[in-house]
């Protein structure tokens, strides 16, 4: 409320001190959500793509809107990836195939919901 009456009120530098002392708060306050994965391994982050597939498979849908249906087909796809539990790839490139499992699985999540 402080802001909006702040950039009502242009001139008023008190109230715009206020919104950035409250702008300050709020933003020290929040810390971002993170993800059981960011402290495991890469062979434990590999073992849990399977299930991400498995979820993304329980959500698939023909009657989903297209742009969902689109992710949940590819979080499908890209979770059940052999290649990034063959030890002959290179680690960088089998985490870019883990991470991007995870990206899509969690984007789906934030769509359809547990």
């Amino acid at each position: 409320m402080i802001c909006v009456a702040a950039i009502k009120a242009k001139t008023d530098a008190g109230l715009t001190e206020k919104c950035n002392t409250e702008y300050q708060r709020v933003s020290a306050a929040f810390v971002p959500p993170t993800h059981a994965e960011d402290s495991m391994s890469l062979e434990m982050r590999i073992a849990l793509m399977k299930d991400k597939a498995a979820y993304c498979q329980s959500k698939y849908s023909t009657k989903l809107p297209r742009a969902t249906s689109r992710s949940v087909d590819i979080c499908r796809k890209s979770c059940v990836d052999k290649r990034a539990a063959d030890t002959s790839y290179p680690v960088a490139r089998r985490e870019d195939m883990v991470t991007n499992c995870e990206t899509v699985y969690y984007g789906v999540v934030k769509k359809l919901g547990k």
